[in-house]
């Protein structure tokens, strides 16, 4: 189940000066996980132009409740990787998930 979405985006950290960003706080309790991953993996799109999309990435975490972190973060990365084929993305993608024992 995911629980809990954190921010909307905003500019990466000493991009432009001056800039402030809400702060938000939350616990994990025991067996919960925390993914993180930047705008290059569900900005991804494929060689029709359709995006990777934050619904693949909804429908992974469910269909991996449970699981370890390294195995969420490499089947994100296999299913990018397949969705994109012989393309390279554009952006940076970056994938990090922690859980809480």
């Amino acid at each position: 189940k995911i629980v809990r979405r954190f921010g909307t985006g905003s500019y990466p950290l000493g991009i432009r000066a001056n800039l402030s960003w809400e702060t938000s706080s939350s616990t994990l309790a025991g067996g919960e996980t925390l993914l993180l991953y930047s705008d290059g993996l569900y900005e991804a799109r494929d060689a029709s132009d359709a995006p990777f999309g934050e619904e693949r990435i909804e429908r992974t975490v469910r269909l991996l409740a449970g699981s370890r972190p390294q195995e969420l973060v490499s089947d994100l990365s296999r299913q990018l990787n397949s969705f994109l084929g012989s393309r390279l993305p554009e952006d940076d993608v970056s994938i990090a998930a922690v859980k809480k024992k």
